[in-house]
């Protein structure tokens, strides 16, 4: 159950508000009337609910005047919980309580997912791109509207709360996530959500938004292991396109053509695939996959537009391009321990 859900917090309230006044109730007429327990819960029983029985025994002065104060503290409580009951089953409260239960557990068989913090526009492209490669996704989101549109119309999960609590980062399943994406528009809660999620994942893989450069040592300090600059994007696309617009068109339509849109993708080389020690040329990765090396990453270094005599070695980052269809063949191409080539 999560403590700080305002629906479960009125309900607790009401419950605890109507048990506090039984106690109430039944310890001032066993003090006042030297009633014992039983008697004196009986009278508070038909006192809040005004069942008009007569009383169990004879009341003294005093215990008429706590008669009437109680009396009047039950109207006020009654009008609270018939509010509280009408709009949890008239206002889809019920239904928001239920779903966030079934979001809650869906979210917990989740593993090596990744988890956005903030839902802006740019958190919108972000939500587009991975739900076309397929990647499971949390958005945590603090505004609730928000996070019920994205969830309806872009079927994600999402998480309503502060990115920078580590309560919410655990509810959106960090410590099983493989990614984290802080996307927020402000570079302090950008710090602290970095600092959280490192602290509860040792091995998270962490890439934040960097909204002024005069915070990008503070971001690599709290633990993020890249940054990303929308501004600095948006300036570098738009001298592109003024500069060499037909070279920008031509990479445009080819990562975005329509139903063959192609993707860039990183596949490492297991130690044990059949490709280690072979060549570019005579693994026929292009044959067998319909696949483009662009590159290859060993070591830290990049190595671009590797030769056919390249050779290929464990633990190589091929740097691709091709269709969702072709990478996941890729994949399990590379992983093969005796390949027909």
């Amino acid at each position: 159950m999560n403590q700080f859900d305002p629906i479960t917090k009125r309900l607790l309230l009401t419950g605890g508000i109507a048990l506090g006044t039984l106690l109430l109730g039944t310890a001032g007429y066993m003090l006042i009337e030297d009633w014992d327990f039983f008697d004196g819960f009986y009278m508070t029983v038909i006192t809040l609910t005004t069942a008009g029985h007569r009383e169990v025994h004879d009341l003294s002065t005093a215990g008429r005047t706590f008669t009437i104060f109680l009396l009047l503290f039950s109207f006020g409580f009654i009008a609270y919980s018939a509010t509280t009951i009408a709009r949890f089953l008239l206002e889809g409260e019920l239904r928001e309580l239920l779903q966030g239960r079934r979001m809650d557990k869906s979210i917990n068989a989740m593993e090596g997912h990744i988890i956005l913090c903030g839902g802006g526009r740019t958190g919108q492209h972000i939500i587009t791109e991975l739900a076309e490669c397929h990647q499971g996704l949390v958005v945590i989101e603090s505004n609730p509207e928000t996070a019920r549109r994205f969830s309806e119309e872009n079927n994600v999960h999402c998480v309503v709360g502060d990115s920078t609590e580590d309560e919410i980062l655990i509810r959106a399943g960090i410590k099983r996530a493989m990614g984290l994406i802080a996307c927020i528009g402000n570079d302090r809660d950008n710090v602290f959500i970095v600092l959280s999620a490192r602290d509860l994942n040792k091995n998270l893989r962490i890439i934040a938004r960097l909204n002024d450069v005069g915070n990008e040592e503070k971001l690599f300090r709290a633990g993020a292991d890249e940054l990303v600059s929308p501004n600095a994007i948006g300036g570098k696309r738009m001298v592109a396109h003024l500069i060499e617009p037909a070279a920008v068109s031509f990479i445009e339509s080819l990562l975005h053509a329509g139903e063959q849109k192609l993707f860039l993708r990183e596949v490492s080389v297991p130690q044990h695939s059949r490709l280690v020690n072979k060549t570019l040329a005579e693994s026929h990765i292009g044959k067998h996959t319909n696949t483009l090396v662009l590159g290859v990453h060993r070591n830290g270094h990049y190595q671009f537009r590797p030769g056919g005599q390249y050779i290929i070695q464990e633990q190589d980052s091929l740097i691709v391009m091709g269709t969702l269809e072709e990478i996941d063949e890729l994949h399990k191409y590379t992983d093969r321990k005796t390949t027909l080539l």
